[in-house]
């Protein structure tokens, strides 16, 4: 595998009942938002760091980088609640439609700065937008407005995150398929 590259990302793992409570809001809107491209139920998560495509020897170092960062800090469990819906740029000309997440944020803010940390100083680069916890539910290539009604009621979904994955992204012709690389305990 000389020069192989593997495409990666750090992200918080959501539990099923939340993955399945997501899932039925996401159903709820499909129908009526054709033009968008679904994420499948099986893959949401809240991405902490988007790696991108690096070479082996990079991903040693930040595997190193996180790990030690991690271990030093030991943040203990995040208790995370599902949020609002929302959309990038915004509702009116949206590209990537979520649901937000809230709850002890600050705290997950904390985590994703040490997992930046790690990837930069591996050479992985700096992202420059702010961290805004979110699970992906759709994107677009051509922005479209969204209208929510069902999501101004209640909004269950609530779960302590004990753990981060950093995950290997393959893009495939039908969609994306993740595997683990490295599971680190926030305990």
């Amino acid at each position: 595998m000389n020069g192989a590259v593997v495409r990666s990302f750090v992200c918080v793992p959501l539990p099923e009942a939340v993955k399945r409570i997501v899932g039925n809001h996401a159903a709820a809107i499909r129908r009526e938002q054709s033009g968008l491209k679904w994420v499948e139920k099986d893959l949401y998560h809240i991405t902490l760091k988007f790696c991108g495509e690096h070479p082996l020897p990079v991903l040693d170092v930040f595997r190193n980088n996180a790990e030690a960062a991690i271990n030093g800090h030991r943040p203990g469990p995040v208790l995370l609640r599902l949020g609002r819906p929302g959309a990038f740029p915004g509702m009116k000309r949206a590209r990537t439609f979520f649901i937000g997440v809230e709850g002890e944020t600050d705290k997950l803010a904390g985590i994703a700065e040490l997992i930046e940390s790690a990837a930069e100083a591996a050479g992985m680069g700096k992202e420059n937008r702010p961290f805004h916890p979110h699970v992906t539910l759709a994107r677009t290539r051509r922005p479209e407005e969204i209208v929510l009604p069902f999501f101004q009621e209640k909004r269950p979904g609530e779960w302590s995150a004990e753990s981060i994955l950093w995950m290997k992204s393959e893009l495939r012709p039908s969609g994306p398929e993740y595997s683990i690389l490295q599971e680190w305990s926030l305990l």
